[in-house]
Parts: structure tokens; sequence; C-alpha cells
């Protein structure tokens, strides 16, 4: 699939080198979330302990995740409409999709993403950046399909008013990238949070 060839073009390998660091510091169960996973290229990222959902809109990429990954549940969706019911992952991914929407499909994102999230559930945002100055970045950007590049000062933001940004990062490979890590911004209390953590 032509998809797939720019992701690699992009450094797509390097990138889930990153996300395999980050995500190694995560319990080794739970139930993720893939929002607008695509062709499911962090799929196998995570092992038999993860219940993993691939969330997506377009479906030649559903088509093409499906025959890669046969009995992992995948659903036709968009960002802004998560059909399931509210507390019910722990991980959400957003990975190289935030370009694709405009702001106010980003904040309905990311309030779907809060909906379903767990109280003590995370989200892992991963998007390139605008960075007129990186030539490589703006060949890339020319050549993508996503028209809604930001800064890293707007992804936060943009982020800021759903959740509580917990760590960043900058990576570049070809394009510069920012990684974040965010939680729900209401905290249960400890005796919930023991009910949740055994639950």
């Amino acid at each position: 699939m032509i998809y797939d060839w720019i992701q690699r073009l992009a450094g797509s390998r390097r990138g889930l080198k990153i996300l395999a660091r980050e995500l190694s510091r995560l319990p080794s169960n739970g139930k993720i979330l893939d929002v607008g996973g695509g062709t499911g290229a962090v799929r196998h990222l995570f092992g038999e302990g993860w219940d993993y959902v691939c969330l997506e809109p377009d479906s030649e990429k559903l088509r093409v995740f499906r025959r890669k990954h046969p009995g992992t549940r995948a659903w036709k969706a968009s960002a802004d409409r998560i059909p399931c019911e509210k507390a019910r992952f722990d991980l959400c991914l957003l990975i190289a999709v935030a370009h694709h929407l405009d702001e106010n499909q980003f904040h309905k994102a990311l309030a779907e993403i809060q909906r379903v999230l767990k109280p003590l559930g995370k989200l892992l945002l991963l998007d390139p950046l605008w960075i007129p100055t990186n030539f490589p970045g703006r060949v890339l950007w020319w050549m993508d399909r996503g028209a809604y590049p930001r800064t890293a000062k707007d992804l936060n933001r943009i982020l800021g008013h759903h959740f509580l940004i917990e760590s960043t990062r900058h990576h570049r490979i070809h394009h510069d990238y920012w990684l974040v890590w965010a939680a729900q911004k209401i905290v249960p209390s400890s005796r919930e949070a023991q009910v949740l953590q055994t639950a």
C-alpha cells in the first residue's frame, strides 16, 4: 500500500523504535485503543496481555489492517465519535493523527479520548512538528495529506485543555516529532485509585 511506503520514507521504522522504548515502561497488560491506527504499524509493539483495538475511518486501511492482523478487533469510526462506553481503556494512542484534524476536530477527538479512558488511563501522542527551517521536514509536509501542521507550543496548548501533560520529548527523524505522555485531569481519590488498580 502506498500509505505504508510513505510512512517508511518518513522514518517510521526509527519512529517505531522510539515508541517501543516509551512503551517498555508500561505494564504487560491492559486495554488499548489505537486512534487512527491505520494499517496497524504499532500493533506488534503490544504483547498478548494487551487487549488491542484499532480505530480507523478509512476502509482501505482497515482492509489492510485486518489482513495483516487477523483476529484483532478493528472499528470503522472517526476519532470524534468513538463507538464504546466511557472509561474503557487504559491507554489511547494518537500517532501521526493530529495534523489531519483542524482545531475543532482535534478538540472533539481529545474529548472523546478523555471519555473512553479510565480515570488512571494515559494518552500517548506522537505527531510531526511544523518547523520551517527543517528542509527535509518541509519536503515531507509537501507530500503529507495532513493539512494542519502545528508547532510543539500549539500541540501543548490544545492538549492542555483536556489533559495533564506529564512529559514531552522532541525527536528528529527527517521530520521533527513531538512525543507527549498525558493523563486525565480528574484524579481519583487514593481509595478510588486502589479499587481501580485491582479491578
